[in-house]
């Protein structure tokens, strides 16, 4: 059992990549599986839920077998030389050469390896312009919880109808959405888990289109020679419609520097006051920005020029707030305050296609 890359200066930097991303489907120590493809082998990964795969061309003979993942990853990072081989001897270990080094590592064959079973009967398939998708993704799913009882929102929802897709994600305090100007998604939705979020990212931002096949419980991304499997979270996502300001809302809007807003909410983290507290105060073409933290008794003030529509105070988590202007954008920010919360009161950013809400904290 052997795999080798053809000579080319940068094979194991090529190889030591793929297997990095793999990685971050992948539980620390996981597995790598070689698997025998056509004019190649095709690399296996496997966490928690998902499966990536990623196909190399080179030369192999033989069956699969699998070594220990991030070790080789870290000994192919460190590698220099023209090519590398694997080979897998009879008594069991893998012999890793390149150039003048050698290596043994401990290898299985693949009766073991925990492949992922993911079905996809009855999927919906379609294709989307994969870096433009991957950095709505990434605005987005910032907003997403990561380790919430409520299993809905610990992911990013995808959702279609009447021609119109939209991907959200919240963690009860706030919540990001964004349309998707160019995709073309038949009716439905499913909820990426954001622990597979990171990777969906990366592995779409180098490449140009991806197809994407879900089914009610799986979702499979394939592009170039690579493939991630993800299961879904089988859940139902809470309404969002009623938190975001229709289209045809224009009443109550505001404008504002967005990079002077958030350059004094990053000056007001400073203070490191409890819970990131920091509160806007609205009113006579101003906005106060300030910020507290009684144990120190430090204290941060600034005055930024609005053109409102209302007067109004509230206390936010200064963070949220980054992200939220972060991820609309601070050119032709408009801004504005909403009690959809009884107790505390909301404000809206909206930039194109993005909007973000983030809920003050309560009075």
């Amino acid at each position: 059992m052997k795999f080798a890359l053809p000579q080319t200066a940068d094979a194991a930097k090529i190889l030591a990549s793929i297997l990095g991303t793999a990685n971050d489907a992948a539980r620390r120590g996981a597995d790598i599986a070689f698997l025998p493809a056509t004019n190649g082998a095709t690399l296996v990964a496997v966490g928690t839920g998902c499966e990536m795969r990623l196909t190399v061309s080179g030369e192999f003979t033989g069956d699969g077998f699998s070594v220990p993942g991030k070790k080789l990853s870290d000994i192919l990072a460190r590698l220099k030389g023209d090519s590398f081989t694997i080979d897998r001897q009879e008594n069991g270990d893998a012999s890793l050469r390149c150039g003048r080094s050698k290596f043994t590592l401990p290898s299985f064959g693949l009766e073991s390896f925990p492949f992922t079973s993911l079905d996809l009967t009855d999927s919906i398939s379609f294709t989307l312009k994969a870096k433009e998708f991957a950095e709505s993704l990434k605005r987005v799913a910032v907003a997403s919880a990561r380790d919430d009882a409520r299993i809905f929102f610990n992911g990013v929802l995808l959702t279609a109808s009447a021609g119109k897709t939209f991907l959200v994600a919240t963690n009860g305090f706030r919540l990001h959405v964004e349309r998707l100007k160019t995709a073309e998604i038949p009716d439905g939705e499913f909820i990426l888990p954001i622990n597979n979020v990171d990777t969906i990212i990366k592995m779409m931002m180098s490449r140009d289109e991806i197809l994407v096949e879900a089914s009610s419980r799986n979702v499979r991304f394939s592009a170039e020679g690579v493939q991630f499997f993800s299961q879904l979270v089988d859940a139902k996502y809470p309404n969002w419609r009623g938190i975001v300001p229709r289209a045809d809302d224009t009443k109550d809007w505001f404008s504002i520097n967005g990079e002077d807003l958030i350059t004094a909410l990053s000056d007001a983290s400073l203070i490191k006051a409890a819970e990131h507290k920091v509160t806007l105060s609205s009113h006579d073409g101003s906005v106060v920005v300030s910020c507290l933290n009684a144990d120190s008794h430090e204290e941060y003030t600034a005055v930024l020029e609005a053109v409102l529509s209302e007067n109004a105070e509230a206390a936010f988590n200064a963070s949220f707030l980054i992200d939220a202007m972060e991820a609309c954008g601070t050119k032709d920010l408009a801004v504005r305050y909403t009690d959809t919360n009884p107790t505390a009161r909301s404000l809206v950013f909206k930039n194109g296609l993005t909007i973000a809400v983030v809920t003050g904290f309560r009075v």
